[in-house]
C-alpha cells in the first residue's frame, strides 16, 4: 500500500499499487549506456554534415568574393574615367586605347 498526499487540502490517500520485488539495476542502465552511445554517434554525425556544409558554404563565399574583386576593380576605373572623360589621356591617341 503507497501513501500519497495531496498538495491542495493534505489529505492522505491510500492507493493500491504493487511493489516491484526485483529491479534489473545493471539491465537498465546497460540500456540507457547503449541508447546514449547512440545519441552521440548520432550527435557526431550531425556534427559532421554540418561542418562539411560549412566547408562548401565557405568555398562558395570565396568564388563569390573572387567575382566581386573582378567586377569591382574595373567598375572602380570606369568610375573614375567617367567623371573626368574630358581629360581622359587615351583621347589624344591615334589609335585609341593601348591593348
Amino acid at each position: 500500500m503507497v501513501e500519497i498526499y495531496y498538495k491542495n487540502n493534505n489529505v492522505k490517500k491510500n492507493k493500491s499499487v504493487a511493489e516491484i520485488d526485483f529491479v534489473p539495476d545493471n539491465i537498465s542502465s546497460n540500456m540507457i549506456n547503449e541508447e546514449l552511445d547512440d545519441l552521440t554517434v548520432i550527435a557526431d554525425y550531425l556534427q559532421y554534415n554540418f561542418n562539411r556544409l560549412e566547408v562548401e558554404q565557405n568555398k562558395i563565399f570565396k568564388i563569390l568574393t573572387i567575382i566581386t574583386v573582378c567586377i569591382s576593380l574595373p567598375t572602380l576605373i570606369v568610375g573614375r574615367y567617367g567623371i573626368n572623360f574630358k581629360y581622359m589621356p587615351e583621347l589624344q591617341l591615334t589609335f585609341g586605347f593601348h591593348l
